[in-house]
């Protein structure tokens, strides 16, 4: 039988598939506001996979010495460089969005 951790990083794995397909399509969509919900979903997918491995949701195991730790701790910095860039896209498009900057001219 799988350890807790074998469960937690599958479901950050398939968060992290959500996230990728979230971010092609914020390269697809032109409008602003569809650009600032990828924005807040990317974000509100590293807070999902930021949250998995903690022992209240599925958790990680106990000893410190076993290799999950180190992918924690990866899983950790590769959430809140999501959440960064997540609350840049956020910002970069509200910003756009009520200097009043049309499609048209935010591409020139």
């Amino acid at each position: 039988m799988p350890m807790r951790c074998f469960y937690a990083f599958l479901a950050v794995k398939a968060i992290a598939l959500l996230g990728a397909a979230e971010s092609v399509i914020l390269f697809l969509v032109r409008e602003k506001q569809a650009r600032i919900f990828g924005g807040a979903a990317i974000i509100l997918s590293a807070l999902v996979i930021l949250a998995i491995p903690q022992s209240w949701v599925i958790g990680i195991c106990g000893p410190a010495d076993f290799p999950c730790h180190g992918t924690y701790f990866w899983t950790v910095i590769a959430g809140i460089v999501l959440i960064v860039l997540g609350a840049f896209t956020l910002w970069f498009s509200s910003r756009k969005l009520k200097r009043g900057v049309s499609d048209d001219q935010a591409d020139s």
